[in-house]
């Protein structure tokens, strides 16, 4: 189990396994870095100037700026890598993080799922191959953006569901068969009761 499966265990609470997990396109981490970067290098030259006529300030408001920019960055960062969807035997789950203030978690029953596909809106989006995965349910569909290889994903997503479905009603029938069965067995032993106490 990775790092981000723990995570995302302890954040969504719950005891079952991941069978699958969809992630963001690295490429979202992109914005961020450029301007973290942008930022490191105005407070360089900020610095520069202002420690020529205030090196003091110039330390103590730079230390506040650069402070600021690396939390800014942690808190992006985060924000992108927590965003999740989480295949588990018996459940889709939609996790997503906004900073600190706030997460959503969507359980849906597989069961409930109908379809899972992929659709895209710019063109940037299919140079990049980086498109939206949508997972559609009775009278709702959720969102979740930004995916890598998202109509393999969308694919995988599919079958594994299919799969899942699958031994989720088989366990069913067997379950059944199993009810059938003790059923007809203490019908059988209720009818040779009656017949011993008819022969008596």
């Amino acid at each position: 189990m990775d790092i981000k499966q723990k995570i995302l265990r302890k954040m969504i609470d719950t005891d079952e396994d991941f069978v699958y997990i969809v992630s963001h396109h690295p490429i979202v981490y992109v914005p961020m870095m450029i301007i973290s970067a942008i930022g490191i290098i105005i407070l360089f030259f900020l610095y520069k100037f202002l420690a020529v006529y205030f090196p003091v300030f110039a330390s103590y408001f730079v230390g506040i700026l650069g402070l600021w920019l690396y939390f800014y960055f942690l808190l992006n960062f985060f924000d992108i890598y927590l965003d999740a969807i989480a295949i588990t035997p018996s459940t889709l789950i939609i996790y997503k993080w906004y900073w600190l203030f706030k997460n959503t978690t969507d359980v849906l029953d597989l069961q409930a799922v109908e379809s899972v596909f992929a659709d895209q809106s710019w063109l940037i989006d299919i140079l990049f191959n980086n498109w939206d995965i949508y997972i559609r349910r009775a009278g709702h569909t959720n969102v979740f953006d930004n995916v890598f290889n998202p109509n393999k994903v969308a694919n995988d997503i599919n079958n594994l569901i299919f799969k899942l479905k699958n031994t989720q009603e088989e366990e069913i029938e067997e379950n059944a068969e199993s009810d059938l069965d003790e059923e007809k067995i203490r019908m059988l032993a209720q009818a040779m009761i009656e017949v011993m106490k008819e022969m008596k």
